[in-house]
């Protein structure tokens, strides 16, 4: 067969010609070849039912892998890739017609980001009666946003096949465009280019090949072969038209014995491979210890099971794997250690991630832009113990992979094993990785579930469909306390409209306010006494716990607060939208705008638990951190060319200081400038402005401290309250320090309701002497931190 039939039915049911020299150059071999038929037109299954497989090859501890392998294997990529245009994940699996069913259709199907459903799935090919999940789906998107499904083979009598979507970001109807010899199909799109194709041929062993398409993915070049080793399984990945493979070798061709592993890249579509080091290479690879070896795991008498790989910050390449000492499941093969390779730009460096208990126990790699790396995989030992796959874990790492901490269990208590965790190309927070289960000791159904970054639920597509859209259902959810589940719903009936908070309702819930909900439209929001950033930062914490989304709406709702009521030029308002009288003033009191500033800072990199919030919404963070530093720089009090601390409040137009309530008058606070300095200190590469602004409140503190007194209480049974708050001397008391100090001065100043300054603390009111917080350490440890960081900065 030397030229492929090209015929199928557009849209309006008349024939349209495919252009089918993609398989132009189709080995004779396939004259003979198993020829499963191609379904006379798409239709769609009720339901997510993933496919059931048993390889056959038993041992005491069971067979060699089996269990639900819809999103199998991981030589199979992409499975998933996030359309960002129409808001939308497409993926494809291994289905089948019912529980139980061996029946392998390669399916299609979506989700959908925005109303959060899934449609019924589509069979883009049948499989005509064949059950191996070797024969599963890859995906591929191009610029125009048609989807490719490459339906593999396997061996040299069963044909892979190639379908095209006839419209873009759509899965109602498939073109065919033909057949030809591949296994585990790697396609990736190169922009303006065409595709990048690797995939496995059964010569002399498994073999890897790739070949490059046109622009428009329909005329191709001839095969090429990059390894023969005597087999091999590779894995791969792309970013901005560089393509990075890595291969393990089957000494022999015995795929039992699958050891060692080697790296290659091109950056011109196979024109050229490199190794890491960029040294080119001559293809096929054919000697074991030759370029691209990255260990000689045959040495160690350790075999190499592929997961994942990808690209750090920086662009270098990072591998994940599996090494075992035995091909057989059950003990012989411990430790089964996961290993991250990763080619720090001078050198490749090995960490372990964990240990697990089967060789296919699959996981996916995720390098996260701030810096992030996570693993989604059932590292955890499931019901079927010894059989493939497990309970599924989430674990990070924020040094580069040199240690790893499990954050997350996803799955418990479950009635069969969860295997073959998969990464969506440009996944989404929202649908991160997604997996089947399934029992590996016998027959049964396989459902597809799916996580979100946070790992804070899972999520299970429906088994049975009646319409054609529906809801997937948690399953499993990260659930909070009863103290905490209190917490966060009061937290959410007190937030306004706007997205901000009141101050001074009771957080913990203990006191039910029926009124809350009523007050939505009120404008009573404020950042004052810890409102609103407090409640930010708690949701996010709820939500790293639960992954209810409720919550993490509601907190990205209070950040855009935030930045909103933040002026132009970097300051906050004590009260927004309804800043009036003194309300409207630049406030540093109680620590309002260092909280925000500081939550912002937090939220900036992504990390934690803000690894949730949109760049775009990081990346405004970032920006009003730095319009709020140039705003403290301005506001800082000046005294004879020397630089102090700052009010409590200064005014919003001239950022000079300013009277609040009638007993804070204009000043340098004692107090709220221990928050500022603290805050300053944490930037990371302080600017000479900042740099002075920290050493002149250094050198204004020291000056100002009060020494040889002490406040005491004094029990004084005629008084209101039963006592009275007294300074006394004490030589051997530590520093203290007035919550203001009158700017001309330097000394400290106390004030009665009637605004008048005093000098004393005796000399105000006894409500105000008891009611407020007029002395104290409040700069106690700042100058061993400003040691610290001194030294630091060094």
């Amino acid at each position: 067969m030397s030229q492929l039939e090209r015929t199928t039915l557009d849209t309006l049911g008349g024939l349209v010609l495919i252009v089918g020299s993609f398989f132009a150059l189709l080995a004779g071999s396939l004259a003979c070849a198993q020829d499963d038929q191609v379904p006379e037109g798409p239709r769609r299954i009720d339901g997510y039912r993933g496919i059931w497989f048993d390889l056959g090859q038993r041992s005491e501890f069971g067979s060699k892998y089996s269990g639900g392998l819809g999103t199998y294997t991981a030589k199979h990529h992409p499975l998933a890739v996030h359309a960002p245009k129409v808001g939308k994940t497409f993926f494809v699996y291994g289905g089948t017609t019912a529980g139980n069913e061996k029946h392998l259709l390669a399916m299609a199907a979506y989700y959908d980001h925005r109303t959060k459903t899934v449609p019924k799935p589509v069979v883009v090919h049948d499989k005509q009666g064949i059950d191996d999940p070797h024969d599963n789906p890859s995906l591929q998107i191009d610029q125009e946003g048609r989807l490719w499904v490459f339906v593999s083979g396997r061996g040299r009598k069963r044909p892979g096949h190639l379908y095209q979507s006839r419209l873009p970001h759509d899965i109602a109807s498939f073109d065919y465009l033909g057949k030809r010899e591949f296994t585990y199909p790697q396609p990736w799109w190169i922009k303006d280019q065409g595709f990048l194709f690797l995939f496995t041929k059964y010569t002399r062993g498994r073999e890897l090949y790739w070949s490059t398409s046109d622009a428009g993915g329909k005329t191709w070049g001839p095969d090429q072969k990059l390894a023969a080793m005597g087999g091999h399984y590779q894995m791969s990945n792309h970013h901005e038209g560089r393509v990075i493979t890595a291969f393990n070798r089957h000494p022999g061709g015995k795929v039992d014995l699958r050891t060692n592993l080697y790296f290659l890249q091109t950056k011109d579509r196979g024109q050229t491979w490199q190794t890491v080091t960029g040294e080119t290479v001559k293809t096929p690879l054919t000697d074991p210890q030759g370029p691209g070896l990255v260990r000689d795991y045959r040495k160690e008498g350790r075999l190499v099971y592929l997961k994942d790989l990808g690209f750090d910050a920086k662009g270098h390449p990072v591998l994940l794997y599996l090494t075992s000492g035995n091909h057989r499941p059950g003990p012989a093969g411990a430790p089964r250690i996961w290993t991250v390779a990763h080619w720090s730009g001078e050198r490749w460096v090995f960490h372990e991630v964990t240990r697990s208990t089967h060789n296919y126990d699959m996981g996916s790699l995720y390098l996260e832009s701030d810096g992030t790396w996570r693993i989604i995989g059932p590292t955890e030992a499931g019901p079927q113990e010894h059989g493939a796959g497990g309970e599924v874990a989430m674990w990070i790492s924020r040094d580069q992979g040199k240690t790893w901490r499990m954050t997350r269990q996803l799955t418990r208590r479950s009635k069969r094993n969860h295997g073959y965790v998969r990464r969506p190309v440009n996944a989404q927070p929202d649908f991160y990785g997604f997996w089947a289960d399934g029992n590996p000791d016998q027959l049964s159904e396989s459902r597809l579930s799916f996580t979100n970054r946070e790992g804070g639920a899972v999520w299970q597509l429906p088994y049975e469909m009646k319409e054609d859209q529906a809801k997937p259902e948690v399953v499993a959810a990260m659930t909070l306390d009863p103290e905490k589940k209190r917490m966060a719903e009061t937290i959410l009936r007190h937030q306004r409209a706007n997205g901000g908070w009141p101050k001074n309702y009771d957080r913990s819930g203990r006191e039910i306010d029926d009124a809350a909900t009523a007050g939505q439209e009120k404008k009573d929001t404020t950042i004052d006494n810890g409102a609103t950033h407090t409640e930010v930062k708690l949701l996010a914490g709820f939500y790293r716990e639960s992954g209810d989304e409720r919550y993490r709406e509601a907190c990205l709702r209070g950040l855009k607060f935030l930045l909103r009521a933040q002026y132009d030029h970097g300051g906050w308002p004590q009260y927004f939208p309804d800043a009036k009288g003194y309300h409207r003033h630049i406030t540093y009191n109680d620590g309002a705008m260092i909280g925000v500033m500081t939550l912002l800072r937090e939220i900036s990199p992504g990390a934690g638990p803000y690894s949730f919030v949109p760049p775009d919404l990081r990346r405004r963070c970032a920006a009003a951190v730095e319009k709020g530093v140039a705003c403290l720089l301005k506001c800082q009090i000046v005294v004879d060319g020397k630089k102090t601390g700052w009010c409590a409040q200064h005014d919003e137009k001239t950022f000079v200081p300013r009277k609040a309530r009638s007993y804070e008058l204009p000043s340098i606070s004692g107090y709220e400038s221990v928050g500022v300095v603290r805050f300053l200190m944490g930037i990371e590469r302080p600017s000479p402005e900042v740099v002075a602004a920290v050493e002149g409140a250094v050198a204004w503190f020291d000056e100002a401290k009060l020494s040889g007194i002490k406040v005491v209480r004094r029990e004084d049974p005629s008084l209101p309250r039963g006592w009275d708050k007294v300074v006394v001397r004490d030589e051997a008391a530590p520093p203290m320090w007035a919550r203001f100090y009158a700017i001309e001065t330097n000394k400290p100043i106390f004030c009665s309701r009637d605004g008048v300054a005093r000098e004393e603390l005796r000399e105000i009111s006894y409500e105000r002497r008891t009611g407020y917080s007029w002395l104290g350490r409040y700069a106690d440890g700042l100058f061993r931190e400003y040691e610290v960081w001194r030294a630091n900065k060094k």
